[in-house]
């Protein structure tokens, strides 16, 4: 029955304040002790089930507490009733007819609040809240930053499209605007439809938009956009690493492909990728030009083949001056094959039996070389008579300096930080490893890895006014100087001019006169 109907039945049995004597028990005016229990009947087993008892003198002030707080509930609309919520669950788990429901009635009872203690735990909530976002914020932010430089490689695309020449324009505007724009954004969003429109015209863009796997049909609109929505994860993810399960099962195609094309590659002159490279020079060991690991970072390393003080300071003046009246050059785009080279070189790779024809060429070649009489053969250096800084490789060169201060300044100062979402640009990433190679030691491998880096970083938005002075300088000197595979110095240089000639400067920040005077 209702908790107010069971009080307002029983409460006229309590006994009165005065017929407490002081006791732990209640007693009469003839000093017996006396009390109430309250039992109900089992249906099921016939017994007697005690639901309460007023024994104490506790037990009496909790019944009495809890009429007050029954009256006050039910006179003023007003009334906190939250002690009187609190009460009642406690009056139920101490009924053992609900025994087996006390593990969810004491949860119960501590979601019973006051709204002083509900509005003290909605901020504790709100607090923890912000602590979780604060802590996922950079995670959140190199997210977008991804789908941002996704985005904006997907629109290079169409403007690397020499087809889709003709909606170029709009499509850099378009571009241009991306960064900045915020969702929803009514002028992106008529953009968006200018380029869609611009591109129907096109008939090459329909023929492409043919090979592009339409959406599956039957699916109703929020499973389509999902759909969507996992093709542009998965373009997201598309360089990431595999499994290592899905590894292993691919090892064998794998090294067999490798080998192939590691053959095909050679006969070909192909060059290697940018990134390897850097790390086949991180793992290089076997560099002798570097007698201190650590040496610090000048324009030129002390122990490379090209000193600093073999440097014509007044030829580099010369050099800028003369590069900054020249008309600066159109960026160097790919190598351009002649058209008839380029239909041998297609004629070649479309034979079927080109693998077999390369193999039995690549094994004529060893064969001649076999001979290791008929050549002279340089000596290779003792690694036991060799100083231990010489048999370090440059990837343990850099945990030694990402451990020392002065060195961990001198690295900060080259890296370039661009803002989302170019901040996670590959060609960016592979600059600043390059850059810190170069940090670590001058050779005639690490000036050619640094140039690619630059010349694929040079292009990507907001690099070149973002690029330190110690970057400048580093990059400027690698390459003033003439090393062995350093035939295009001149023209590595007009272009970094050109490129420093854009942000504002005139040369150098460290320029070739301040050096001659030092």
């Amino acid at each position: 029955m209702p908790a107010r109907e069971a009080y307002q039945r029983r409460r006229h049995r309590l006994p009165a304040a005065g017929d407490q004597t002081g006791g732990h028990k209640l007693r009469g005016p003839r000093g017996h002790g006396i009390g109430i229990t309250y039992a109900e009947l089992d249906l099921d087993t016939g017994k007697e089930i005690i639901t309460d008892e007023v024994k104490t003198a506790a037990d009496l002030e909790r019944h009495r507490k809890l009429y007050d707080m029954f009256e006050q509930d039910m006179a003023d609309p007003d009334y906190d009733d939250t002690e009187l919520k609190r009460e009642l669950v406690r009056e139920l788990i101490r009924d053992p007819r609900y025994a087996d429901i006390r593990g969810p009635l004491r949860y119960l009872l501590t979601t019973v609040k006051s709204p002083e203690e509900q509005k003290a735990e909605d901020a504790r909530i709100a607090a923890k809240l912000a602590e979780v976002e604060r802590r996922m914020e950079p995670e959140l932010q190199e997210l977008e930053a991804q789908i941002g430089m996704v985005s904006h490689e997907m629109v290079q695309t169409l403007l690397d499209d020499p087809d889709l020449a003709p909606a170029h324009d709009i499509i850099r505007v378009w571009q241009s605007k991306m960064q900045d724009a915020q969702e929803g954004d009514p002028e992106m969003q008529a953009l968006v439809e200018q380029v869609s429109a611009k591109l129907e015209t096109i008939p090459a863009w329909h023929e492409k938009q043919a090979e592009v796997p339409p959406v599956p049909e039957g699916l109703t609109k929020e499973e389509q956009e999902e759909w969507i929505f996992e093709k542009f994860l998965a373009a997201l993810t598309a360089g990431e690493q595999e499994s290592p399960d899905a590894s292993r099962q691919n090892a064998a195609e794998l090294n067999v492909l490798k080998g192939k094309m590691k053959g095909a590659m050679s006969a070909l002159g192909v060059d290697k990728n940018l990134e390897n490279d850097i790390l086949d020079l991180l793992d290089d060991d076997n560099d002798p030009r570097l007698a201190d690991p650590l040496a610090h970072a000048e324009l030129m390393d002390p122990d490379s083949d090209t000193p600093m003080e073999s440097f014509d300071f007044e030829k580099l003046r010369k050099d800028i001056e003369r590069l900054n009246k020249e008309t600066p050059p159109e960026p160097p785009e790919e190598e351009k094959l002649d058209p008839q080279l380029e239909a041998l070189v297609n004629r070649i790779m479309d034979d079927p039996s080109l693998m077999e024809k390369l193999a039995l060429a690549k094994q004529a070649l060893d064969e001649t070389q076999a001979d290791l009489t008929t050549r002279v053969q340089p000596c290779a250096p003792d690694p036991e008579t060799l100083d231990k800084s010489r048999l370090t490789s440059y990837r343990q060169r850099l945990k030694m300096a990402e451990n020392n201060p002065e060195h961990i300044a001198g690295l900060r100062r080259l890296r370039i930080d661009l803002l989302p979402p170019f901040s996670v640009s590959p060609a960016l990433k592979s600059l600043n490893q390059a850059l810190q190679l170069a940090y670590l030691g001058a050779s005639d491998d690490v000036r050619r890895v640094l140039w690619r880096a630059y010349n694929k970083a040079r292009t990507v938005p907001t690099l070149l006014r973002s690029i330190p002075d110690d970057a400048w300088d580093m990059l400027w000197y690698s390459q003033a100087v003439t090393w062995r595979s350093n035939q295009n110095r001149t023209n590595h240089l007009r272009i970094l001019l050109h490129d420093l000639n854009s942000v504002g400067r005139d040369g150098p920040p460290t320029h070739p006169d301040t050096l001659q005077a030092d």
